[in-house]
């Protein structure tokens, strides 16, 4: 039963983890793509609707948790943040360009 407990709470920890980078995965690309105000509209309203739709993110995820596990003991500085955010950019575009008419 002890042990039932310790996972329960473990799974929890891991989902939180999980939340947490997403949610700074989300904020950051947020904060770079340009707004939908910005001329020319439709084409970045149509960028924002892609980049920014509900995801998993797990590909930057791996970057950034290689990155901690691999470089750094303490949280990442925003510095892996752009290349990690670049791999689902990459990934946004090929689910697109794939369902794109040749």
């Amino acid at each position: 039963m002890h042990s039932k407990t310790a996972t329960i709470g473990s799974v929890e920890m891991e989902v939180a983890f999980l939340d947490q980078k997403r949610e700074m995965i989300d904020d950051f690309l947020d904060s770079e793509l340009p707004p939908i105000a910005e001329h020319p509209q439709g084409l970045h309203a149509a960028i924002r609707y892609s980049a920014l739709a509900p995801a998993k993110r797990i590909r930057p995820i791996l970057a950034l948790t290689t990155y901690e596990a691999l470089c750094s003991k303490e949280a990442p500085p925003p510095a892996p943040l752009a290349p990690a955010c670049a791999l689902e950019l990459v990934h946004t575009y090929s689910l697109i360009h794939d369902d794109l008419p040749c």
